[in-house]
């Protein structure tokens, strides 16, 4: 496990990864009146298809380097107290958390946009790739 952490951000990278409970904890400021958090959990399908696992890998220095990057813009940009972000790396079974992004700010139209705006940029941005594994073979995910 990797992280980068701050007063203000907090970054976790790898196959295993704090909980919900730990980001809300981080995130929570007296500043702030909202505290919006995202899990994202492996479902068991895909576009019709069975899926067993998932498998994530990255390019660890930049991806955490961009995951840090991200969470210091948008912080600033949405006047957010605090931003959490935890990737997992590795295989994530069904059922599990892949990703927990927590943002307090003082009112919660700010957090829950930051908390959006985090996760699309994060996709689009962090070299991180998703191999989704079916029963009848597997593919390389690319994120949109």
């Amino acid at each position: 496990m990797r992280e980068q952490r701050d007063d203000t951000i907090w970054i976790v990278l790898g196959d295993e990864i704090p909980g919900v409970d730990a980001a809300a904890a981080f995130a929570v400021r007296p500043d702030c009146g909202a505290v919006n958090i995202f899990t994202g959990i492996t479902r068991n399908h895909e576009k019709g298809r069975q899926v067993q696992t998932l498998y994530y890998d990255c390019y660890e220095e930049m991806a955490l380097a961009e995951l840090h990057k991200i969470a210091a813009q948008k912080r600033e940009e949405y006047r957010a107290g605090r931003v959490a972000i935890f990737h997992r790396t590795g295989e994530v079974p069904i059922g599990a958390c892949s990703l927990v992004v927590a943002v307090s700010a003082p009112h919660r139209k700010e957090a829950l946009d930051a908390t959006r705006d985090i996760i699309d940029t994060l996709k689009r941005d962090v070299p991180i790739w998703k191999k989704e594994t079916f029963r009848d073979g597997e593919l390389w995910k690319e994120e949109q």
